[in-house]
């Protein structure tokens, strides 16, 4: 079994029988999502944090009330932050850079050998600092979940609003599929990808037949936790193909009645 410790900044593999932890690999900031490839020869860390955090070097426990911080040591995007402070009373580690390959990121771990090791880390969404529609983006793209298919990986950027798509053999981004909400929403946002099923359309599901595609259906919870809303996408075309809202109580009723279920597909 593969799990990710999000607070150790680790991904595991677990031996289910032996109920023993076999190995711990290192990831980027605050591990969320995990995708086992088709093959299983490749896992897939989605990290959502932008830095790691330390304690305050100069904190003396006996004296708190003297040595702890009463404000934050440093501004927001500036060079003591990403560097730190030291000087006769105070000091604080660094942050570091927040568009390092640790911070919102996509890792991809080999399996195959002796010892799984990470082969790949790559930036998802936009950067810290990068102008979206002329403003310079604050905070990064949180990469949550993930869907790992033979030839593509793809990762929901809860901040940005977009799917991106990265080559599994390239180890790079080739794609990024924008979410926007209803055009009823105007110019409103929040779309908050966050959750991804994956599934394999096979001549005896309930699409026509001869039909041999794959698709996946993204799901996300707008903000004012409105209905769900699905869209489906061809790996094949990279692309959005379908769209449709549908609220919390028809999908529950749509699982209990098959016939709706082709119903809805046939719509699609």
């Amino acid at each position: 079994m593969y799990v990710v410790d999000q607070i150790g900044f680790r991904m595991m593999v677990i031996d289910t029988e032996k109920k023993k932890v076999l190995h711990n690999v290192k990831t980027g900031r605050y591990p969320f999502g995990i995708a086992l490839s088709p093959d299983e020869k490749t896992v897939y860390v989605a990290n959502v944090g932008m830095f790691e955090y330390s304690y305050i070097k100069s904190l003396d426990k006996n004296h708190l009330n003297e040595t702890a911080l009463r404000f934050p040591a440093t501004a927001y995007g500036s060079e003591e932050m990403k560097t730190g402070i030291i000087n006769d009373t105070l000091e604080v580690a660094g942050l570091g850079d927040p568009n390092a390959p640790e911070s919102f990121s996509v890792w991809s771990i080999d399996l195959t050998k002796e010892k799984p090791t990470v082969v790949s880390k790559v930036k998802t969404g936009v950067l810290v600092g990068e102008e979206v529609e002329g403003i310079p983006a604050v905070g990064g793209s949180s990469p949550n979940s993930l869907v790992a298919t033979d030839n593509f990986v793809y990762v929901s950027n809860g901040n940005n609003d977009n799917i991106s798509v990265i080559d599994a053999k390239q180890g790079t981004v080739v794609n990024s599929i924008e979410l926007k909400l209803d055009e009823r929403s105007g110019n409103l946002k929040g779309v908050i990808p966050l959750d991804w099923p994956f599934h394999q359309i096979k001549r005896d599901c309930l699409w026509p037949k001869r039909v041999s595609m794959q698709w996946l259906l993204l799901m996300w919870l707008h903000k004012s936790n409105g209905p769900y809303s699905h869209r489906l996408v061809s790996v094949k075309a990279k692309s959005i193909t379908r769209w449709q809202a549908v609220d919390c109580f028809k999908c529950e009723r749509l699982r209990q009645r098959p016939q709706r279920r082709k119903e809805l597909h046939s719509t699609l």
